[in-house]
């Protein structure tokens, strides 16, 4: 089996919604935050897809691929040097690219490769229906006011009870002076790069996670 050497990665930004980067790293992660430690940028980017690759600089193949399936979607100008300036953006929005993405992995056995991430930068499970251009609806982004969760009040994380937080509003909580998301909470406290925060802290004895499923489900 072939070594796994970095990651080809979509950047979705709410300043172009319907604008992609497409590029490559060896740690997706971490190029997101370095891109985003610019000023020169309105809005942070978000990591929403990456796929596994065995050989580095391949986002150029992948390039070449969109631009034969639409030749005018790379993002490019003139300089005024009179060089022409190629760009990692595409005229396409990221769910898009992300469909192209799923047909590969599924066209070429390597499912495995492929991750979706939330707005937190989590991941989370790639839906895979019989028809590859057709992905289910996802549930919203995760908030207190959901599962009737108010600011002030105390949630638990889920393995060790002696980490408590306080809520001080729809997506954040308070450890001591620190303000943060549930997410990056449990990644700090477990040491873990990405998860799902509502499945880690539990509220009067229950894991969010569940509480909200059961709302949904027209419980609790």
């Amino acid at each position: 089996m072939s070594e796994i050497k970095g990651s080809i990665y979509i950047l979705s930004n709410r300043g172009f919604p319907n604008l992609s980067k497409v590029g490559y790293s060896d740690d997706p992660v971490r190029r997101v935050e370095q891109i985003n430690r610019s000023s020169t940028i309105p809005y942070l980017y978000k990591l929403y897809a990456s796929y596994d690759v065995v050989e580095r600089l391949t986002d150029l193949i992948f390039h070449e691929l969109l631009l034969i399936i639409n030749p005018g979607l790379r993002i490019s100008d003139d300089m005024d040097s009179g060089r022409f300036r190629n760009t990692e953006f595409f005229d396409i929005p990221p769910e898009k690219v992300f469909k192209v993405f799923k047909s590969i992995a599924i066209m070429t056995g390597t499912k495995n490769r492929l991750k979706r991430y939330d707005e937190e930068g989590n991941e989370i499970d790639v839906i895979w229906g019989d028809e590859v251009v057709e992905e289910t609806q996802r549930r919203g982004p995760f908030t207190f006011s959901s599962i009737g969760v108010k600011p002030g009040e105390e949630i638990v994380f889920v393995s060790d009870p002696s980490f408590t937080a306080t809520v001080v509003d729809d997506k954040h909580i308070r450890i001591g002076d620190t303000v943060t998301t549930l997410s990056g909470a449990a990644k700090n406290i477990l040491n873990k790069k990405a998860l799902q925060g509502p499945k880690y802290w539990t509220y009067k004895g229950k894991v969010l996670d569940d509480i909200r499923t059961e709302k949904e489900n027209g419980g609790y």
